[in-house]
C-alpha cells in the first residue's frame, strides 16, 4: 500500500485519519523523499538547458525540526486551525456566496436591459409609425408631382398644336385648358387633405385606444383596492358584535345569579316571617329576619357597567318580550316598582346572544342584486329625491360607460349626472370636462355615508350635500371638475324606471 501511495503520490482522507501522528510524519517524510528523488532523477534526465552563470544556482533546503529531521505541518491539524473538512466547506460556501452575489447581479441586469428593451421598442415602434406615415407622404406627393409634370407636358403639347389654329378656336382651347388645369389642381389638393384627414383620424384612433386600456387598468386597481376596504370594514365590523354579544351574555349570568339569590332571600324571609307568627317569639324573629337581610345584600352582584342596574334588596330584573334585560329599579314607599327607560345597547335574543345583521358581499355579483338593493336601502330612504318628492334631474338608472358619454357629448364643462354602478355598491357620477368625460365612484355601502372613493375624501349625509359641496370645490386637485349642470332625462321614459317600479 506504501509503494501505491508513493507511485500516486496520494492517499485517501479517510485513511490519513486512521493513522497515527507518528505513521502521519513518517509517510510524509517518505512522500518528501519520493519527490526529491523524482527531481534528481528528472535533473539527471531531463534536457539539457544552458544556465546563466549571472543567475543564483537554485538550492532547495529541507526545514528540519527539533530532532533533524524533515519537519511536516499536515492541513487543518495545528493549533488555532480548523480541521480540514471544516476548511472545505467554508471554501465551498464562499464560492456559492460568490457565485449567488453573480447570479442576483446578473438577474438584475437582465431585468434592466428587459426593460431597456421594452422601452427601446416602444419608441422604435413610434419612430416606425411616424416614419411610415411621412413615406406614404412622400410617395403621394412625388406621385402626384409626376402625374403634374406629365399634365404640364401634355398642355404644352397642346398650345403647340393650337399654334396653327385660329385666334378664336386658341382662346376657347387656352380657356379650356386652363379650367382643365385648374380643377386637376382643386382634385389634388382635395386628395391630398383627404389623405392626411384619413392619417390624423388613424393616429386619433389609435390614441383613444391606448387611452382607453389605461383607464380600465386604473378602473381594475380601484376596484380591487375598494374590494380590500370593504371586506376590511366588514371583518372589523363582525369583531365588534362579536365582543358585544359575549359582553351581553355575561350580564345577563350576572342577573340570572342575582335573581336566583334574591328570590332565596325573599323565600327564607317569608320563611321567618311565618315562624314568628306561630311561636310568638319575636325577638328571634327579629334576629333571624336580620341575618338573612344580611345574607342577601352579601349575595347581591355588582351592577354590569352601562348594561344591567341593580337596587337595594327587593330590586327586580324587568325583562321584555323582545327578550332586551332593561336596568333593575329599585321599589319605591308603595311597594311598587316604577318604570325605568330601556337600555339603548342593542337587544338580546331568548337566547342570549345578539341579533345578527344581514350580511351582503363586498360587491354586486349581476344586475339583479343591484336594483334589489337600491330598491330595500337607497329608493326606501328617497335618496334621490329632492324635498318635494320628486326624482332629482340628475339622477339616471344603471347605464353604462359608452352611453353616459353619450348622454354628455358636446355639452358644456360642468354638466354632470348620477348613474347607479353595477361593480359596487353606489354610484358613478359622469361629468363632462374641456377635453373628456370623466367618471368618479361614490362608494355607498355604509347606509347615510356618501364619498367619493379615494384617500382622504369628505363624507356626506347625502346625494344632496356631496353635489352642494362640489359646486364650489372641484372633485380633484389635477382636473378641477366642478358640478354645476345637471343632465336631464332623455325621451319619454326614464332610464331608471326598473329601479322604482
Amino acid at each position: 500500500m506504501l509503494q501505491q501511495i508513493l507511485k500516486d503520490m496520494f492517499i485517501d482522507p479517510e485513511l490519513l485519519e486512521e493513522l497515527s501522528d507518528e505513521q502521519k510524519q513518517i509517510l510524509f517524510m517518505k512522500m518528501r523523499e519520493e519527490q526529491v528523488r523524482r527531481y534528481d532523477v528528472w535533473a539527471d534526465t531531463g534536457p539539457v538547458v544552458k544556465k546563466d552563470p549571472a543567475k543564483p544556482k537554485r538550492k532547495v533546503d529541507i526545514l528540519l525540526d527539533s530532532q533533524s529531521k524533515p519537519w511536516t505541518w499536515v492541513l487543518g491539524e495545528a493549533d488555532g486551525e480548523l480541521p480540514y473538512e471544516d476548511m472545505v466547506r467554508r471554501a465551498l460556501k464562499a464560492e456559492e456566496d460568490e457565485q449567488r452575489q453573480k447570479d442576483e447581479q446578473d438577474a438584475k441586469s437582465a431585468k434592466e436591459l428587459a426593460k431597456k428593451q421594452v422601452e427601446e421598442q416602444a419608441t422604435a415602434g413610434k419612430r416606425e409609425r411616424e416614419a411610415r406615415r411621412q413615406k406614404i407622404l412622400s410617395e403621394e406627393e412625388a406621385r402626384m408631382k409626376k402625374e403634374h409634370e406629365a399634365f404640364e407636358a401634355e398642355l404644352r403639347r397642346k398650345e403647340e398644336e393650337m399654334v396653327y389654329a385660329t385666334s378664336k378656336e386658341a382662346r376657347l382651347a387656352a380657356t379650356r385648358t386652363a379650367e382643365e388645369k385648374e380643377r386637376k389642381r382643386k382634385e389634388q389638393e382635395e386628395l391630398l387633405q383627404r389623405r392626411a384627414k384619413e392619417q390624423e383620424e388613424r393616429d386619433r384612433r389609435e390614441e383613444q385606444l391606448e387611452q382607453e386600456r389605461l383607464q380600465a387598468e386604473a378602473a381594475k386597481r380601484s376596484e380591487e383596492i375598494y374590494v380590500n376596504i370593504r371586506t376590511l370594514r366588514m371583518k372589523r365590523e363582525e369583531t365588534e358584535r362579536a365582543e358585544q354579544e359575549v359582553e351581553w351574555q355575561k350580564n345577563v349570568e350576572r342577573a340570572k345569579a342575582y335573581e336566583h339569590e334574591r328570590r332565596v332571600s325573599m323565600k327564607r324571609a317569608k320563611e321567618v316571617r311565618r315562624t314568628e307568627r306561630t311561636s310568638g317569639d319575636s325577638s328571634m324573629s327579629t334576629a333571624m329576619l336580620e341575618r338573612m337581610r344580611e345574607l342577601s345584600r352579601d349575595a347581591q352582584p355588582a351592577a354590569p357597567q352601562g348594561s344591567l342596574g341593580v337596587s337595594g334588596s327587593g330590586g327586580r330584573v324587568h325583562t321584555p318580550p323582545t327578550g332586551r334585560v332593561d336596568k333593575v329599579a329599585a321599589p319605591s314607599k308603595t311597594g311598587t316598582l316604577p318604570s325605568m327607560p330601556s337600555s339603548p345597547r342593542p337587544a338580546i335574543t331568548a337566547t342570549g346572544s345578539l341579533p345578527r345583521q344581514s350580511k351582503r358581499a363586498a360587491r354586486p355579483s349581476n344586475r339583479t342584486e343591484v336594483i334589489q338593493w337600491f330598491k330595500d336601502v337607497e329608493w326606501a330612504r328617497r335618496v334621490v329625491c329632492n324635498k318635494n318628492g320628486k326624482i332629482c334631474p340628475w339622477f339616471h338608472g344603471i347605464l353604462s360607460r359608452l352611453h353616459a358619454e353619450q348622454l354628455l357629448e358636446g355639452k358644456p364643462a360642468g354638466t354632470f349626472l348620477i348613474r347607479v354602478s353595477e361593480r359596487i355598491w353606489g354610484y358613478t357620477v359622469s361629468v363632462s370636462s374641456a377635453h373628456r368625460c370623466k367618471h368618479f365612484l361614490v362608494d355607498a355601502g355604509i347606509p347615510g355615508k356618501y364619498q367619493f372613493f379615494g384617500d382622504n375624501q369628505k363624507a356626506h349625509d347625502d346625494l344632496h350635500g356631496l353635489i352642494e359641496f362640489h359646486q364650489k370645490y372641484p372633485i380633484s386637485v389635477a382636473g378641477q371638475e366642478l358640478l354645476l349642470m345637471p343632465q336631464d332625462q332623455v325621451g319619454r321614459v326614464p332610464d331608471y324606471q326598473e329601479l322604482i317600479s
